[in-house]
C-alpha cells in the first residue's frame, strides 16, 4: 500500500479494485481459484525508518512462499506510491522468487552530487524534480508532504506542522531508499548467478508493469525507473545473447529464439492513483497486460508439475 511511508493509503479499495478485475479477466476461475493475495502491514515512519518496511515486505514473502509454501503458480509482487518503491526493492532482493512486479507511480528520490568542504564527491538524495517543480501545488499528493515524509522515513528529524514551511526541493538525505533499485548494475549483480551447466543466467530479470501520471508530482521518477530497469535488460539480454549464440551454435541449433525479459509502460493522465477509479478503460487494459502476464507464468509451472 502507498502512504509516504508514514501512513497507510486506499490499501482496501485499491486492493479490492484490483483483485476483482483479476477475478473477472480470469473467467472460469482457471487461475485465480487457487491464488493468494496478501497486503502487507508494514511498519510506519517516523517511528520506523527506513530499511524497516523493506524488511517487513521481504519477511512477508519469504514467510508466505518458503513457510507457507505458496506460489508454486508464480508469484507477482504490486505496490503503488510508496508501495511501488517498496515493490521495486523487494523484488530486487528476491529475484529468485519473483516472477513479475507491479510498480504503480512509485516515490523515488533523485541522487545529487555534492562537494563536501575537503573536496570529496557525495551522493545525495532528494524529492526535486522536474515533474515535482511543475506540479508543486497539487493535492495529489502534496509535494511538501513528500519531502517531509522523505525525513520521516530516512530518520531525520520532523517536527509536527514544519511540512507546510518547507522550501521546495531543499530536503536531502544520504539514505537511498530504494536499497539500489535506481541503478541498473545493481539488477544484473543481483542475477548475475550463472548455471556452469548451460552457461545461462538462472535468475532472469522478472516482467515488469510500470505505471506513471500526467500531473503528478511523482512522474519523472517513474520515468527515471523505466530507464534504469530498461538498461539493466539490456544488458542481461546481451549476456543471453553471447551464452546462448555460443551453446547453440555448439551443438548445431538455431539462435533466433532467444529468451528476453521485457517491460511494460503506461501512462495514464488522471493524477497520482487516479487511474484506478477515473479512467477505467486504462486500469483494465493495464491490469489484462498484467494478468496475461501471471497467465503464462502460471501455465509454464503447471506443465512442468
Amino acid at each position: 500500500h502507498g502512504g509516504g511511508f508514514t501512513v497507510r493509503a486506499v490499501k482496501k479499495i485499491q486492493s479490492m479494485l484490483i483483485f476483482d478485475e483479476l477475478l473477472k479477466l480470469d473467467g472460469d476461475g482457471t487461475m485465480m481459484d487457487s491464488a493468494t493475495f496478501a497486503m502487507v502491514e508494514y511498519r510506519l515512519a517516523p517511528e520506523h525508518a527506513y530499511p524497516a518496511a523493506t524488511n517487513d515486505c521481504l519477511l512477508a514473502l519469504n514467510h508466505l512462499v518458503k513457510e507457507m509454501g505458496l506460489g508454486k503458480g508464480g508469484v507477482h509482487v504490486a505496490g503503488s506510491s510508496a508501495g511501488g518503491t517498496l515493490a521495486m526493492e523487494t523484488t530486487l532482493n528476491a529475484l529468485h522468487i519473483v516472477d513479475t512486479f507491479f510498480v504503480d507511480e512509485p516515490v523515488l528520490p533523485f541522487p545529487t552530487t555534492t562537494t563536501t568542504v575537503d573536496n570529496n564527491k557525495e551522493v545525495k538524495w532528494t524529492m526535486d524534480s522536474p515533474s515535482v517543480r511543475r506540479y508543486a501545488y497539487t493535492r495529489m499528493p502534496p509535494v511538501s508532504w513528500l519531502e517531509w515524509s522523505l525525513r520521516a522515513y530516512t530518520g531525520i528529524e520532523t517536527v509536527s506542522g514544519e511540512e507546510d514551511n518547507l522550501t521546495l526541493g531543499t530536503i536531502t538525505t544520504n539514505v537511498d531508499i530504494t536499497g539500489g533499485a535506481m541503478t541498473a548494475s545493481e539488477w544484473i549483480q543481483k542475477r548475475n548467478d550463472i548455471d556452469s551447466t548451460t552457461l545461462l543466467p538462472s535468475i532472469p530479470l522478472p516482467r515488469l508493469i510500470l505505471v506513471t501520471a500526467m500531473g503528478d508530482p511523482l512522474r519523472n521518477g517513474g520515468l527515471a525507473f523505466k530507464e534504469v530497469y530498461a538498461e539493466a535488460l539490456r544488458k542481461e539480454n546481451e549476456l543471453l545473447e553471447q551464452n546462448y549464440s555460443n551453446i547453440a551454435k555448439a551443438k548445431g541449433e538455431r539462435t533466433d529464439d532467444l529468451p528476453i525479459s521485457k517491460a511494460k509502460h503506461f501512462e495514464t493522465y488522471s493524477g497520482h492513483v487516479g487511474f484506478y477509479l477515473f479512467e477505467p478503460a486504462s486500469f483494465s487494459l493495464i491490469m489484462k497486460e498484467w494478468y496475461d502476464e501471471m497467465y503464462g507464468v502460471w501455465q509454464s509451472r503447471i506443465r512442468k508439475q
